[in-house]
Parts: C-alpha cells; structure tokens; sequence
C-alpha cells in the first residue's frame, strides 16, 4: 500500500523503488520501509515518513558536528548525575531492545526503540541538565550507540556518521552490536514519575497564574500580571503511603 492506499497504475497511486530512491534517497526510502509494518497487516509505505526521514537524519548530522566542534564546552568528568545515570539506562534499554527486535525482524520497533525512543531521551537528558550542560562521555555513547542501531536501516548514513563525524576505523556495519548494562526498571519507572510530576506542576501552575477565566477561542494566553507570578514551590514527600493506598498495597501484597 502507499498512503494508505492500494497501489494502482491507473489512479496514478504508484511508486516504484527506483522511483522511491530517485525522491527520498536510498535510506530514507529503508527508513520509511522499515516503519511500514510489522506483524499481519499489509506494508505501508507513507511518503511522508520518507520525507521526514531525509529531514530527521539531515538534522541529526548536523546536530552531531555541532557536538563534536563544541566537545570542549561540553560538562567534563565521569557521568554521576542523577540525569546522566537516567540517560545512560536509557541507552542500556535501547540496545537491549533493539537486539530483541531485530532478531525477530520487527523492523518498525527496531526503529522505535533504536531511533525514536533514543532521541527523545536525548531531548530530554538535555534538558534534565539544564546549565550545568550535558557530559561529554555520555553524548559520544548516545552518537556510537545510535549509530551502530540505525545501521542496519540506513546503512549509508551510519557509514557517513561512523567514519566522517566519529572519526572511527573500518566500517559501522562490522564495529559489532554496543555492550549495555543491565537496564534498571525502577531507574525508568523513577524518572517517569518525576517528568509527569514536572508536567503536572507546570500546567498547575499555568492555572494559578492565569485564574480561571480562559482565554478567547484563537486568542493567546495573557501573561501573568507581577501579582499573581509564582515564585516560590514547596514540594512534600511523603515516606509512606496512607489511607486507601496502603489498604490496596496490603491487598496486593
């Protein structure tokens, strides 16, 4: 299928490979491919998945020699920050993941798991960092390990970014699969925890600078007025659960 559509000469929804290769390059033509499917239902090939793969990939090369020209800026020292131990374990899941997908040529959770997944922890390490800055070992992991898992899928890219931004010898497609760790699931049920306690007090804090009244339909947001800005946040932990949570825990246990 292309587009979600049957293939057919005579409603001029058709695409050859060549034709794919010719558009959108031979990798993100695999890309797109390789998230058409996975399991019974019939391949889709969307060509917009095709050109956000030539944008996403073009975008990530720039954004490694971007790194690796301001490596020197980079925070230095072993990686012992609760945001690094989050990446890290992140990247652990990753592999492991990734591996188990490939075996079982689920190409679409490969992709998931060994680009989508690993870019938004990236995006998200980068800003857990906030000044003190994202460590230097920590993003050469990310660029070899993301590498090494798109290899199989964008070949030509993986190659371009193994030898010509990572300076590495031979190819990518013979450096091996990355070692990982042993994923820590408390580490990642830990971490969600706190980034949906972010969003949570984030929107509450909208609220209480806003008040109630919303705004017009297609109108933006007034700022808060000086009086109603929020400037201090006290956060409670509690050691214990109470009441009906500990009845149900009790329960479970």
């Amino acid at each position: 299928m292309l587009n979600s559509e049957k293939m057919s000469k005579s409603t001029g929804n058709f695409l050859t490979l060549e034709e794919a290769i010719k558009k959108y390059s031979s990798d993100a033509t695999r890309f797109a491919l390789a998230d058409a499917v996975d399991g019974m239902d019939d391949a889709n090939f969307v060509t917009e998945t095709a050109n956000s793969a030539v944008m996403r990939l073009t975008k990530e090369i720039s954004w490694m020699e971007e790194v690796v020209a301001a490596e020197s800026k980079l925070r230095a020292g072993a990686p012992t920050r609760y945001a690094d131990r989050v990446f890290a374990n992140e990247m652990n899941i990753a592999i492991k993941e990734t591996e188990k997908s490939y075996s079982f040529f689920m190409f679409r959770d490969a992709l998931k798991s060994g680009f989508y997944d690993l870019q938004l922890a990236r995006d998200e390490y980068r800003l857990s960092c906030g000044a003190a800055g994202m460590n230097r070992d920590m993003l050469w992991r990310f660029m070899n390990v993301q590498t090494r898992l798109i290899t199989p899928i964008c070949p030509h890219y993986a190659e371009h970014v193994w030898q010509k931004i990572l300076k590495k010898e031979g190819f990518a497609i013979k450096a091996g699969w990355p070692v990982a760790d042993t994923p820590d699931p408390t580490l990642r049920i830990a971490n969600k925890y706190l980034q949906d306690s972010i969003v949570s007090m984030r929107k509450l804090l909208q609220k209480q600078e806003s008040g109630s009244k919303k705004p017009r339909k297609g109108a933006a947001p007034a700022p808060p007025s000086e009086a109603k800005r929020m400037s201090i946040g006290l956060i409670y932990v509690n050691e214990h659960y109470s009441g009906w949570k500990e009845q149900c825990l009790r329960v479970l246990q």
